[in-house]
């Protein structure tokens, strides 16, 4: 059996070697197999954080046709410049607080919306009665689309963090696979089959001296 390029660098086959290299052997294994349940444990996170985002998009999406739907009859009803003034007098202030969680040791954004505010129709001095109701879903729509686009962002922001971690660690359980327990493992074989030749060899030169002895006695 050819172990060229595939054992590690070792100075004598020793049993103190073999005992060592084995002790790296379980160990690897060990954390090959913590390492791959991390990995397993990140990918389902990681595809729930992308249902989740995909979820959002559509959410959104559909949120911001139904905005369209009634800004376009506001428009029709009202003109331009008096949802343009009303805009700017009924404006949405959003305080949000930005804090941090742990997802199986990948730190990722979580956005708590504190207040989203804004001046009710009712008191800007605005005679609307026939459009009130529709004015009303248009606000109140808007500031579900600006909900939604702050849980987008948390959870894209998730993804990425989520993603960049499971490469780092895909190219570490990868590395203990294919290269280091393999190693270990040929290495040890390696060892072992120095062993068993030394073992061949004494057995071998006790059995030349046996021979030689009763050889010896015959001829005295």
């Amino acid at each position: 059996m050819s172990f060229h390029g595939k054992i590690l660098k070792i100075t004598r086959p020793t049993k103190i070697e073999f005992i060592r290299l084995r002790r790296r052997l379980v160990l690897a294994r060990r954390v090959h197999r913590m390492l791959k349940d991390r990995l397993t444990l990140l990918v389902v996170e990681f595809f729930n954080a992308i249902r989740r985002c995909v979820e959002l998009r559509t959410e959104i999406q559909r949120e911001y046709n139904e905005i369209l739907k009634l800004y376009t009859i506001c428009v029709a009803k009202h003109g331009y410049s008096v949802l343009d003034s009303i805009a700017n007098v009924c404006s949405t202030g959003v305080t949000v607080e930005i804090s941090q969680r742990n997802i199986m040791g990948v730190i990722v954004p979580m956005i708590e919306i504190e207040s989203l505010s804004s001046i009710p129709i009712t008191k800007l001095g605005y005679t609307l009665t026939d459009t009130y109701p529709i004015l009303e879903e248009l606000i109140k729509r808007c500031r579900n689309l600006v909900r939604l686009c702050i849980e987008l962002s948390e959870y894209e922001k998730s993804v990425l963090k989520l993603g960049s971690e499971i490469v780092r660690m895909r190219r570490k359980v990868n590395m203990l696979e294919h290269v280091i327990i393999p190693r270990l493992r040929a290495t040890i074989r390696y060892i072992y089959m120095k062993f068993e030749e030394r073992d061949r060899e004494t057995k071998a030169r006790l059995k030349r001296l046996k021979i030689l002895m009763a050889r010896r006695r015959i001829s005295r």
